[in-house]
């Protein structure tokens, strides 16, 4: 996400010295956005197996479970 967010960055740049239309901006924008959906979309779906999980387990009561199930590193970098 860090390399869409520097080729935003780069083509707002490039706008502004006219080497770059405003479309290729606001795609650029756009694709960073798309990221950050899909990744809220993981995060979303990451969670709803959780409480799935622990329904058919039937331990939603128990605060000590979620200490050991967190989401993996990767769904929790932005």
């Amino acid at each position: 996400m860090a390399a869409l967010r520097q080729a935003t960055t780069t083509s707002s740049d490039l706008f502004a010295s006219s080497y770059a239309t405003y479309l290729e901006v606001i795609t650029a924008q756009r694709n960073v956005l798309d990221a950050e959906l899909s990744l809220i979309n993981t995060k979303q779906a990451w969670f709803q197996t959780l409480i799935d999980l622990c329904r058919v387990l039937e331990v939603v009561g128990n605060s000590r479970l979620f200490a050991y199930l967190s989401p993996p590193e990767c769904c929790c970098r932005p």
